[in-house]
């Protein structure tokens, strides 16, 4: 167990808690002091496209330049690498981690947006996910995806989106739809779905946490 969870912009901490002593809010990178501890940044609105030096499209929610949300959850990313301290992203967190490592996004994509969906972890896993976005990480090199989709009519792990659009409302041909993805080399964790709108006891929370407990 860490000694601090710092959970960004929000208190609450759920089903986090458990990986350490003391958790605390935080906005300013300074308030990273600890080296013993974990960074969770959550869920929310799009980032700015210019993160993975792309404009806007027209169904992205955020503009050509970056928000004060994502000035300053990118701040403590950052502050975080630098210090050592293993990131947890989720949803939005995990977009931006990507955008930042080195990656990019999707800035659209189609039936990710509503509900619960399977997923094929790398170590032979099935479970349940929730569903609630409609941009796609698109992981650099040093990136590896440990989930994608699982479509339990055919039995197989595929990819639900029949549309990718890109930076100039273009259609994209996209191989692989990452669910969770780790920068094992800095220790960041990035998860598409919701684990804190799950019950603790769901296959799916139960494997976050035990990712995150490895970080």
């Amino acid at each position: 167990m860490v000694e601090v969870l710092y959970t960004a912009l929000y208190d609450d901490a759920y089903p986090f808690e458990s990986l350490a002593a003391t958790i605390k809010r935080v906005i300013y990178p300074e308030h990273l002091e600890n080296p013993n501890s974990i960074l969770v940044i959550w869920g929310g609105e799009d980032i700015s496209p210019s993160y993975y030096k792309q404009i806007p499209n027209k169904f992205c929610g955020a503009g050509a330049h970056p928000s004060k949300r994502d000035v300053f959850e990118a701040d403590l990313f950052k502050k975080a690498i630098e210090l050592k301290i293993p990131v947890i992203g989720v949803c939005r967190g995990a977009q931006l981690a990507c955008a930042i490592l080195g990656g990019s996004l999707v800035q659209h994509v189609t039936n990710h947006a509503g509900g619960a969906h399977g997923i094929a972890t790398n170590g032979g896993e099935i479970l349940i996910t929730t569903s609630a976005h409609h941009q796609l990480m698109v992981p650099s090199a040093n990136g590896e995806v440990l989930a994608v989709p699982y479509n339990f009519i055919n039995n197989k792990a595929e990819g639900r989106s029949d549309a990718y659009v890109g930076e100039n409302n273009e259609f994209m041909i996209i191989d692989i739809e990452p669910e969770v993805v780790l920068y094992k080399d800095v220790r960041v964790l990035a998860v598409q779905g919701h684990p804190e709108w799950m019950q603790i006891e769901t296959p799916f929370v139960k494997y976050i946490l035990s990712l995150s407990e490895k970080l």
